[in-house]
């Protein structure tokens, strides 16, 4: 079996902090985060562990002491807050993951010291005794296809080349993103008598590495499958009086389509529902064992 360990809850950040938002009506949660060390796949993990062990928290009743008295429906919203510091697009894709994981549930935000970003570029700069390096070519969309400005296509710009320096390669093209085949439907939920829960089993046969179209699909079906909960047809199948359920959801994919990118949705998504009534359980099995699913 592929099935995939649970991690242990890692700490709150040091310096987190929380205040009260008139205008969000919200509970901000500050992450600060240094991006500047380490390579991008590193900053990245880094970045995943922080905002969930912060939501977690968040989830166990830890912040919302900020909220004034006599408010209620307050929202929470996570905020990384990157100082002088800039996140490349590997990190980005990782804030991504986290709030399509997250739904409507908890916002994630970025903030970054425009400022103070402008300022250590050109302290860089002046620093520099030798000529000046050539920039990358200016990319107009930013990871998540939004249209970018000219300064921060040039922060952008310039993050890809430090990280390809470091790397030793050329400065990373931008992460694909494919939409989900047009052919998917959520999964069906249906009582599991036994345990008392609501149980759905999503089951994907994906092509032999495409690894960023399984992607694709498991965080639609995730999505989709768990945005039908409220649907009539969904209640309809819980007893009258249950009270209290549990989700169980299963995700089966197999081996030949989970790539990196799948794997990591998938670990980030054990993570995210950990310590929740969501039973989020990941298979990667074998071809062979997903059509015996599919076929049953």
């Amino acid at each position: 079996m592929g099935l995939f360990r649970k991690k242990k809850t890692a700490e709150v950040p040091q310096g987190t902090t929380e205040y009260w938002s008139q205008d969000d009506q919200a509970v901000v949660v500050s992450i600060p985060f240094d991006a500047s060390n380490g390579l991008p796949s590193e900053v990245a993990d880094r970045l995943s562990n922080d905002v969930i062990a912060t939501v977690g928290a968040v989830q166990r009743g830890e912040f919302g002491h900020s909220i004034p008295a006599g408010v209620t429906g307050a929202k929470v919203k996570i905020e990384v807050n990157t100082g002088a510091t800039v996140l490349g697009e590997v990190p980005l894709h990782t804030i991504e993951i986290l709030r399509e994981s997250l739904g409507k549930s908890m916002e994630i935000a970025v903030e970054t010291d425009a400022d103070a970003v402008e300022a250590a570029r050109v302290a860089k700069e002046e620093k520099s005794s030798s000529g000046s390096t050539a920039m990358p070519e200016l990319p107009k969309y930013g990871p998540n296809g939004e249209k970018l400005s000219i300064w921060q296509a040039m922060k952008l710009a310039a993050e890809q080349q430090a990280a390809a320096q470091q790397e030793g390669v050329a400065a990373p093209a931008q992460i694909e993103k494919l939409a989900p085949r047009a052919d998917l439907e959520p999964a069906v939920f249906t009582w599991n008598e036994t345990d008392g829960a609501l149980r759905a089993d999503i089951v994907i046969l994906g092509e032999d590495g495409a690894d960023a179209q399984t992607e694709a699909d498991v965080a639609h079906l995730v999505s989709a499958t768990l945005g039908s909960l409220s649907a009539p047809a969904t209640l309809a199948v819980v007893p009258e009086g249950a009270g209290t359920y549990d989700i169980q959801l299963t995700v089966a994919v197999n081996e030949e389509a989970a790539g990196t990118r799948t794997r990591a949705r998938l670990e980030q998504g054990e993570d995210q529902f950990e310590g929740t009534r969501v039973d989020f359980v990941v298979m990667i099995e074998p071809r062979s064992a997903i059509e015996e699913m599919l076929a049953e």
